[in-house]
């Protein structure tokens, strides 16, 4: 009936924004490295044998707990395809179109109410923010310091625990004297939020530039994607250096999964 024929031309519409989104992500990624090396510019992270297209379940109608299954699963299979050596998600790309931020407070010092000490308002700092995955460093190739990454059930799951990583330029503005591992961050302009709670600082990484133009990195905090659903959410691949033809028949085998 007309609803099966409609939800078919839905669903090619979805698989060719799809692939539309992998070709336009190819050129723009083309764009970078040109633009990188003709800067000579470093931007933190590793650039080579890397792989990003752009899901988004809500484009077939999932709600969050099927979208949460499809990544789970879309993930599990793109990990099994020869050549993939990881997979993880992120809510936005460095040096891409969207970004993020958020103004961060050591536990304690985000303002309460109207009453709030005008004091405190000035104890923040305005750092980008990121949704990860599980392995998002690993992938992209950026070092963890100290701590560690986000497990699994933090990326798959909301436990109801709230945890960050955070990089080593935001962990020096609020802690200049001291260790920011284990200490509790609190988020700005979220009041009534779960991002309002005190979140625990699981991990240190290394600075990274989101802006091409960017001289230094900026401070960077980032949340596990089961502390923080999105539907539209990037995909990074990490591959293997298998020679033109072989990542060719790479990049095919992750179009059809």
């Amino acid at each position: 009936g007309k609803p099966r024929r409609w939800l078919a031309r839905r669903n090619v519409l979805v698989v060719a924004q799809m692939s539309l989104s992998l070709a336009l992500l190819t050129a723009a990624g083309l764009f970078i490295r040109s633009a990188v090396r003709a800067g000579d510019a470093n931007p933190g992270f590793s650039m080579e044998s890397g792989l990003i297209l752009e899901v988004d379940p809500g484009l077939a109608g999932y709600k969050e707990t099927r979208g949460r299954e499809t990544y789970r699963n879309l993930l599990e299979r793109l990990r099994s395809i020869p050549g993939v050596e990881s997979a993880s998600l992120a809510a936005t790309v460095p040096y891409g179109i969207l970004s993020l931020g958020k103004d961060v407070y050591k536990a304690g010092d985000l303002p309460q109410g109207k009453s709030a000490d005008p004091q405190a308002e000035g104890k923040h700092v305005g750092a980008g923010y990121n949704v990860v995955g599980e392995d998002y460093f690993k992938t992209i190739g950026l070092n963890v310091l100290r701590g560690r990454a986000f497990s699994r059930s933090e990326a798959e799951l909301d436990s109801g625990s709230r945890v960050a990583v955070i990089d080593e330029s935001l962990a020096r503005r609020l802690w200049p004297n001291e260790d920011a591992l284990g200490k509790r961050v609190q988020f700005g302009g979220e009041e009534g939020e779960k991002g309002s709670k005190e979140i625990e600082v699981v991990g240190i990484v290394s600075p990274v530039k989101y802006d091409l133009f960017e001289k230094t990195p900026p401070p960077f905090v980032y949340v596990p994607f089961g502390q923080k659903y999105q539907s539209g959410m990037t995909v990074h691949l990490k591959i293997s250096t298998l020679g033109k033809q072989a990542e060719a028949s790479l990049i095919q085998s992750v179009r059809r999964e």
